[in-house]
């Protein structure tokens, strides 16, 4: 099986975090390597371009600051601490020098839209990739980014993210894209990565499920894998400490 250390271990979603453990935060991911779980981040560029792990494009809700990350340099993202705490917002190569050899990572794309077409954090986090030594994939809700890495980089695996109703949920400049990720023999991705909450009303699920590899997220309690473990090949998941 391609990628067997992905199946093989749980994913912790933004690392284990919980309490006084902030999330996409270097505490969660040694916590995460300690308790032997793979590890999903996400991943978006500081004002000076400077690849960081935080999941809001805003800051607002995890932190005291008003500003989007994208508005700061990442000496000023520095300062700036998750409320309650005293941890702060690592850089990828933080995150990638800690991981290297103890966990694989699934890597998320962080975009503007579904739609953006900008691959200047593609361009950016790259060659990091390339040269990193250790077990990771890359995915996004956007289809041009995970697009990108075809393109760029085929020897990578991609997942597609989504939580749609519908293939026509999509803007009509994504919407042809979006079909042939799960569909066109020469661009689909490696597995389907989909949201819990519309696991049973989405026909684009419907229409995509069984024909690859599903991940779902964001699971929250060991009731809810019970219930949903024959369905998925992996999960992604927060709250608790999940059991086989």
């Amino acid at each position: 099986m391609k990628d067997k250390w992905l199946y093989e271990r749980f994913v912790a979603h933004r690392g284990l975090h919980g309490g006084e453990i902030k999330q996409n935060t270097m505490q969660a991911f040694e916590n995460a390597i300690k308790n032997g779980f793979n590890i999903e981040l996400d991943v978006q560029l500081t004002q000076d371009k400077v690849p960081v792990v935080f999941h809001d494009l805003h800051l607002n809700d995890l932190t005291d600051c008003e500003k989007d990350v994208r508005d700061l340099t990442l000496q000023e993202l520095k300062n700036v601490r998750y409320k309650n705490s005293t941890a702060g917002i690592p850089t990828l190569l933080e995150v990638l020098e800690l991981c290297e050899g103890k966990t694989g990572l699934m890597i998320e794309f962080k975009k503007l839209s579904v739609d953006e077409q900008n691959y200047e954090l593609e361009d950016i986090v790259l060659p990091m990739l390339k040269s990193y030594k250790g077990e990771f994939i890359v995915k996004s809700f956007n289809p041009f980014s995970v697009d990108y890495f075809r393109t760029h980089a085929p020897e990578l695996t991609r997942g597609f993210l989504s939580d749609a109703l519908k293939i026509q949920d999509y803007p009509e400049t994504a919407r042809q894209l979006v079909s042939e990720l799960v569909t066109d023999t020469e661009k689909r991705v490696d597995f389907f990565d989909f949201g819990i909450g519309r696991l049973d009303s989405s026909e684009f699920l419907q229409s995509v499920e069984g024909t690859m590899p599903l991940f779902v997220w964001t699971v929250r309690s060991q009731e809810t894998y019970e219930k949903i473990k024959h369905r998925a090949d992996n999960i992604i998941f927060e709250g608790f400490i999940p059991v086989r």
